[in-house]
C-alpha cells in the first residue's frame, strides 16, 4: 500500500578464529506518522580490552543485542515537529570493566534498557529562530547483578535555540542537563549526582569561503563529576575557523 514504507538491512561478518556473525535491520513505517523497528547485532571485543595487561581477558566474547523501538513523529504545521519513541534493548554478554578487586575487563551475562525519548522543534519568523526541546528517560539494568548498569544517566535533557540576527551571524544558547547515574566507587558503587550546564555559541560567515566560530560551554562555570572522581573544573572556550576551498 502507498502508506506503507519497509525497509531492511543484513550484515554478515566473518572473523578469523570466530564463528560468522550476522545482524539485521526490519523497520516499517506507516503514513509517515507510526514507525516501528527491531534489529539484532553484536559488537566484537577490542584489542585492547582482549589483550591490554592487566586489565584485558583474551576469553571475552562478543556483545550481542537485541533492539525493539516504536516512534510516533508528527508535523504539526510548517514551523514545528515532535517526535516520541519508546525502545526496549536488551544485552547479552555486554563487555564492561569490573572494579577493584577484579579489576579487569568482563562480560555481564545479561541487561535491559527500556526508556522513552522526545523531540519537539519549532521555527519562527520564516526560519531565523529555531528552538528544540529532547527529553529522555531510561532504566538500564544488570539484570544478572539486580541493579543499575553503571555510567548510564536515568535522565536526560536539552534546550537548544538558535538565531540568525544576519544572514552572516548566528548566535545560540543551550541548557543540557544529566541525570543522576550508578558508578564503581572502589570496591563498591555509589550514584554521581546530576548536573545541568549552560552553554553560548556564536558563528559568522566573514565571506563565502570563510567563517569564525567562538562556544562557551559550562557559562556558570560549575564544577561536575562525569564519573566518579573524574571533574570537570569551570568553563570552556573554544574558537576556530573553517575555510572552504
Amino acid at each position: 500500500p502507498h502508506n506503507f514504507l519497509v525497509e531492511y538491512g543484513v550484515r554478515q561478518e566473518n572473523a578469523k578464529g570466530r564463528a560468522l556473525a550476522s545482524s539485521y535491520h526490519v523497520g516499517v513505517v506507516w503514513d509517515r506518522l507510526i514507525k516501528f523497528e527491531y534489529s539484532k547485532g553484536f559488537k566484537t571485543p577490542s584489542l585492547f580490552q582482549l589483550y591490554a595487561r592487566p586489565y584485558g581477558d583474551a576469553n571475552l566474547q562478543a556483545e550481542t543485542a537485541k533492539n525493539f523501538s516504536i516512534s510516533i513523529e508528527r508535523q504539526l504545521n510548517d514551523q514545528s515537529y515532535t517526535s516520541l519513541t519508546v525502545f526496549d534493548t536488551q544485552f547479552e554478554n555486554l563487555i564492561q570493566f569490573l572494579p577493584a578487586p577484579i579489576s579487569k575487563y568482563s562480560n555481564v551475562a545479561k541487561t535491559r534498557t527500556m526508556g522513552v525519548e522526545s523531540q519537539t522543534s519549532a521555527n519562527y519568523f520564516d526560519g531565523r529562530l529555531r528552538l528544540s526541546l529532547a527529553l529522555g528517560y531510561q532504566e538500564p539494568r544488570d539484570i544478572t547483578a539486580q541493579r543499575w548498569l553503571v555510567r548510564r544517566p536515568l535522565r536526560t535533557a536539552s534546550l537548544k535555540s538558535s538565531s540568525d540576527l544576519t544572514d552572516d551571524l548566528n548566535l545560540g544558547a543551550e541548557i543540557v542537563h544529566t541525570g543522576q547515574k550508578l558508578d564503581f566507587a572502589g570496591s563498591g558503587y555509589l550514584f554521581v549526582e546530576d548536573y545541568t550546564l549552560i552553554n553560548l555559541f556564536v558563528n559568522y560567515r566573514v565571506s563565502e569561503a570563510t567563517s569564525v566560530f567562538a562556544r562557551v560551554d559550562n557559562v556558570g562555570n560549575k564544577n561536575y563529576e562525569t564519573s566518579y572522581s573524574y571533574y570537570n573544573q569551570g568553563a570552556l572556550y573554544k574558537f576556530g575557523a573553517q575555510l572552504n576551498f
